[in-house]
């Protein structure tokens, strides 16, 4: 009898730790993001990323992407090399400023990032509402209007552009 419990005690013990380094193994990890904009889109910004805080009318959005959340975002830090200028350029469809900024994104690294960052997200606010543009690293630009400019609907819209980052998006 002592030996079955051991037994069972050894199994059940080898189940819980499959299971609890399995997400650890996986490599789950939250976006890198580069944060561009007006000054009013990145102060919005900064503020909502303070409040940490989830919405539960977001979650079916933020299900369907392939990183858990943003984990890191550079509103004030600028990686050497991308300008307004380049920014511009490639925003507004020069394919050689596109290749060139992407790249820059993708080898940025320090300290707390190693691989690059996973997109560029431009936050534009006038009044009420804010247009975010998002630049992956593959693919189109795509752009999003938020009608409300409160953190939720800034929240479900980040959300929305993040989908054109998940085809190649590897946690």
């Amino acid at each position: 009898m002592i030996l079955r419990s051991v037994a069972f005690f050894g199994y059940f013990s080898l189940i819980i730790c499959m299971v609890y380094f399995s997400s650890a193994i996986a490599g789950e990890r939250g976006y890198y993001l580069f944060i561009i904009g007006n000054e009013d889109g990145r102060e919005l910004y900064q503020s909502y990323r303070g409040e940490n805080k989830k919405y539960e009318e977001n979650q079916s959005c933020w299900q369907k992407r392939s990183g858990s959340e943003i984990s890191i975002s550079y509103v004030k830090t600028v990686p050497a090399g991308i300008t307004p200028q380049l920014i511009d350029s490639a925003m507004n469809g020069k394919d050689s400023s596109l290749n060139i900024l992407r790249y820059k994104l993708s080898s940025f690294n320090n300290d707390q990032i190693a691989h690059g960052f996973d997109a560029l997200v431009n936050i534009e606010k006038h009044n009420d509402n804010a247009i975010l543009t998002i630049v992956p690293l593959e693919g189109k630009i795509v752009t999003e209007e938020v009608i409300s400019s409160g953190y939720q609907s800034l929240d479900l819209g980040v959300c929305k552009v993040l989908f054109s980052v998940d085809n190649y998006f590897s946690p």
